[in-house]
């Protein structure tokens, strides 16, 4: 001790020393294994975690980290400032948004690259996209609003059904999307598989008492006309439609039941689906192929898992694939009026028979589902085969 000063403790090694030998608290022998900070020259413990390093070798005591660095929201890391990018709500690293983000045309919002959306030559976060996409008439082909469903007052089912309409070699996209867009259960969107010109038209789900009763099918027919749209003569366009998971049972357990049997009753009346299809065997191998190996199972888990095996692909006559909705796309696009209401009502007879045993659907063969069609009132589905000979 000199001249009766009081001995000071080391801040890393515990030991007491003059107050003069030691510099920022430290002894020697502790300061040849610390740190200084590359800013302010302070000593640092690298024990502690309070202090920032990089790769390369730039170190920062922990009130200059927090002057110079920045805290990546994505990476969980710290970098020095003059690599942030910030949106005014989040702060990222340069890394981070070159890999992982997309900013926003619309808002300037970072948008991660899994959530952005984008059309020919813009980027948009969902927010934008769709008020965007509300404001046009045509859609891009990525447009997929929440679903609205249509029903009949006071109509109670769980049965729902989504139509897509392509059509082709019309005069204006743009054109015909305006015509109907006051339409409130349907939307337009482009379709790369199509013509320049193009259109998709997509109804939100609705009953098949709403489809029969108020649907305006006839009016879209006649606007698709008028601005000289074709469908079945186009060759390049399908009939889609899309039976709500629900109606093949509550629990997902029934839903793969009968789901398995609605695909035995496909296979089991291929030849005439095909010829009810109006598609030719190249369209079908492209867009709608039959399922190959569901042949000789004998239970519906054994009929439903390989078909799973096979469903990797969504271009099959019956696709597993979406979240809520079995799609049947093996038919042929149309601007006929009966045709296309045969259609609905087809669907809508195997959704209602796929609900029967399986003891029994191994017996049901096109005779038995025109004789169901003509006691339950199906009358365009009755028509369409006897005009077709099938």
């Amino acid at each position: 001790m000199k001249n009766g000063m009081t001995q000071t403790e080391c801040k890393r090694c515990g030991d007491m020393y003059d107050p003069d030998d030691l510099e920022d608290g430290y002894c020697d022998d502790c300061r040849c294994g610390m740190y200084t900070c590359d800013n302010c020259g302070a000593w640092i413990d690298p024990d502690c975690d309070s202090y920032y390093s990089n790769d390369d070798g730039v170190i920062y005591c922990d009130d200059c980290q927090d002057e110079l660095t920045f805290y990546c929201d994505y990476c969980n890391e710290y970098f020095p400032i003059d690599e942030r990018r910030s949106d005014g709500r989040i702060e990222i690293c340069e890394h981070c948004y070159n890999n992982y983000y997309q900013t926003c045309d619309c808002c300037g919002d970072f948008v991660h690259v899994d959530n952005a959306h984008y059309t020919d030559y813009e980027c948009f976060c969902e927010n934008c996209y769709e008020e965007v996409e509300e404001n046009n008439n045509l859609h891009d082909y990525g447009y997929k609003p929440s679903p609205v469903f249509f029903r009949k007052e006071d109509e109670i089912t769980q049965t729902y059904f989504g139509m897509e309409f392509e059509v082709d070699d019309g005069n204006s996209a743009d054109n015909l999307s305006e015509d109907i867009s006051h339409i409130p259960s349907i939307y337009c969107k482009g379709d790369g598989s199509l013509g320049p010109n193009g259109v998709e038209i997509v109804t939100h789900p609705m009953s098949y008492n709403y489809f029969c009763d108020i649907f305006p099918l006839n009016e879209i027919i006649a606007s698709c006309r008028d601005n000289d749209y074709t469908s079945h003569d186009a060759g390049s366009c399908g009939m889609h439609v899309h039976i709500s998971k629900k109606a093949f049972g509550n629990s997902l357990e029934d839903q793969e039941r009968n789901i398995a049997k609605l695909l035995l009753i496909v296979d089991q009346n291929w030849g005439n689906i095909v010829k009810f299809s109006r598609r030719t065997e190249s369209q079908l191998s492209s867009w709608c192929s039959r399922y190959t190996g569901i042949q000789g199972k004998t239970t519906e888990k054994e009929i439903i898992e390989s078909a799973k095996d096979m469903n990797r692909s969504r271009y099959l006559c019956v696709n597993l694939q979406n979240s809520n909705t079995v799609e049947l796309r093996v038919f042929r696009g149309s601007l006929k009026y009966n045709t296309i209401v045969a259609t609905v009502q087809f669907c809508d007879i195997l959704a209602k028979i796929s609900l029967h045993s399986l003891e029994a659907i191994r017996n049901y063969n096109w005779e038995f589902i025109k004789k169901y069609a003509q006691r339950n009132g199906y009358t365009a589905f009755i028509r369409y085969c006897e005009e077709r000979n099938i």
